[in-house]
């Protein structure tokens, strides 16, 4: 799951979760919405590539 995770942050080019300056309840709150775009554009894509 951590690979997964970091891969995403790595395409959307958000910073490393263990930085602590950017652990505040914002930050947290921006980055589920940001994976959350991430899975729903990736599961598209894997849709539209076996044709689903």
């Amino acid at each position: 799951m951590d690979r997964t995770i970091g891969k995403y942050r790595s395409e959307l080019g958000l910073p490393d979760s263990r930085n602590p300056q950017f652990r505040t309840m914002e930050f947290w709150r921006s980055e589920i919405e940001e994976l959350k775009r991430s899975i729903t554009t990736l599961e598209a894509r894997l849709k539209y590539g076996i044709g689903i």
